[in-house]
């Protein structure tokens, strides 16, 4: 995974000749306002290979939300409907045989 941070400095830095103590001249004042222009876009621009992860992690749950309802009920259908009931059935079926022979040894 490659990463790659560029952190440029302000243009008031690279003035040649300018002191923070000393006031600028007016032709560096306009030198640095048009250099700002320039390189407003630029100021402390991050440029990275991968992707920032602002705003996935609530899309990434609400995908996982759902899918896992999704396959939780379908997996509830298909026990339900594909062992239970079956189950059910036949021990039912079972008990009937038995309560119906019960009822013939009687009479």
């Amino acid at each position: 995974m490659l990463v790659t941070v560029t952190i440029r400095s302000h243009p008031s830095n690279e003035v040649a000749g300018t002191n923070k103590h000393q006031p600028l001249s007016i032709s560096q004042h306009l030198q640095l306002t048009e250099r700002s222009k320039d390189f407003s876009h630029q100021y402390n621009k991050f440029v990275m290979a991968i992707a920032p992860i602002t705003g996935k992690l609530r899309k990434r749950i609400i995908l996982d939300i759902s899918v896992s309802l999704g396959l939780g009920t379908a997996a509830a259908y298909g026990w339900w409907y594909g062992y239970h009931v079956p189950k059910m059935r036949h021990q039912q079926n079972v008990y009937a045989k038995i309560n119906a022979a019960r009822a013939e040894q009687e009479s």
